[in-house]
């Protein structure tokens, strides 16, 4: 296990320095749990209350909460925040199928069926209504309001804690909301439930043991037909994302192999240790890849080509990185030797490295590096020293999958992958 990053090496608290971090797009996605009375929710989904709509002011202070996370908790860096939605789902524990409500006024799609409400609220973008279950699935008294945040931000650091205190002050104004009419009100379970973006990868929380209070998420009701996941049911494709290690962490790279050829004259004598070679596989092997072989060859275009030909053709690797040789030296000739084997060039790789680098050194424009496919294999030029191999390596490993799926030709669109928001 490491070591807590907030703490010095004499065990005082400090604020983590990210300047070197790459920026990088992230998300984080939190949850959590209001229990109340049945009959303070169906006073809430009617309008009944007090203090007026307890979704929209729950909604606005959980948003108001997320851009002001950095001032909550002492030692968070601020961050700018591209977009942040706060929604909510609701669970009668007495609603049974055919069961309409109080005042049942509308009707409204919900998982392929019509299903009837007492109230419908606006949750987020979409309509929902208040969500039928099977009584007989309940085995206590309570209702439930479930609140989830989802904070997106291009940065240095990831949005986790601004979606957690988003739920956590929207739970809390739900209990300021309804507090004059129950005071047993109750905020539970808050939660991450995913995060992706940075170096740690995407982290997807461990599905939560049964609740009998609550419906498993994306599960249909047997009876009403009601989907109460947040949006839909749970792509397959999404849970088999790379595959999951310690503490639900996937590894983006799960599955590829990958080969490295480290250019270096001394390195090949045996006259210096090749140290980014391996910084190169231990990288591989926190995302998940397969180091299928890593060379060492003088800084000779004729050898570079060949070792590069071979890890393509013949060992079929995904993913080929140099290291080594992309300066403006005699002897650096790394990118001739690679616009010589592939067949076309990924020029926004190296774009994306070079400034990287560039935030580091001004030397970083410099680097000649260039990368591009041959056949079913990317190639990338790395820097020489372990340092830079890992600040580059950072600032591309989000796009390295789904090029890869490209190159395999099993990927879809990538105007698939975005989500358009209106409202952004």
């Amino acid at each position: 296990m490491s070591s807590l990053s907030h703490l010095d090496e004499h065990g005082k608290a400090r604020m983590v320095d990210v300047g070197d971090k790459p920026v990088t797009r992230r998300e984080a996605v939190s949850r959590g749990r209001v229990f109340m009375r049945k009959e303070t929710l169906d006073l809430i989904l009617s309008g009944g209350m007090p203090k007026g709509d307890v979704f929209a002011a729950a909604r606005i202070a959980g948003i108001m909460a997320a851009k002001k996370t950095h001032e909550l908790i002492p030692l968070c860096h601020p961050i700018p925040i591209s977009h942040c939605s706060v929604d909510f789902k609701v669970y009668r524990p007495d609603a049974a199928e055919g069961d309409t409500g109080d005042v049942p006024k509308s009707r409204e799609k919900c998982g392929g069926l019509e299903c009837e409400a007492a109230k419908t609220v606006e949750l987020g973008a979409v309509e929902h209504s208040a969500v039928q279950s099977n009584a007989s699935d309940a085995t206590t008294e309570d209702a439930v309001i479930e609140i989830e945040a989802r904070v997106r931000t291009v940065g240095q650091t990831g949005a986790e804690m601004e979606a957690m205190t988003a739920v956590a002050v929207a739970g809390l104004t739900i209990y300021d909301m309804v507090k004059a009419v129950d005071r047993g009100v109750r905020v539970s379970d808050i939660r991450l439930v995913e995060k992706s973006g940075g170096k740690s990868g995407h982290y997807i929380a461990p599905e939560p043991e049964p609740d009998a209070q609550l419906p498993s998420y994306g599960k249909q009701q047997e009876k009403s037909g009601c989907y109460m996941a947040w949006e839909s049911p749970p792509s397959e494709e999404k849970a088999a994302v790379g595959s999951s290690g310690d503490f639900g962490l996937a590894k983006p790279l799960s599955g590829l192999r990958v080969g490295i050829v480290t250019a270096s004259d001394k390195g090949s004598r045996g006259e210096r240790e090749d140290k980014s070679g391996p910084e190169i596989a231990g990288m591989m092997h926190e995302y998940g890849a397969s180091v299928i072989s890593s060379v060492i060859v003088p800084d000779e275009k004729d050898q570079l080509v060949r070792a590069l030909v071979s890890l393509s053709d013949e060992w079929g690797c995904d993913l080929i990185f140099t290291t080594g040789g992309t300066g403006l030296g005699p002897r650096d000739v790394t990118p001739e030797a690679t616009l010589e084997v592939i067949d076309r060039s990924v020029p926004g790789i190296a774009e994306r490295m070079r400034f990287e680098s560039w935030r580091k050194t001004p030397h970083g424009v410099l680097s000649r590096a260039v990368a591009g496919v041959r056949k079913k294999s990317i190639i990338i030029n790395l820097p020489g020293s372990p340092r830079a191999v890992r600040e580059c390596l950072e600032s591309i490993i989000d796009a390295l999958p789904h090029a890869v799926e490209v190159v395999r030709g099993a990927a879809v669109e990538c105007a698939h992958l975005r989500t358009a928001n209106v409202d952004d």
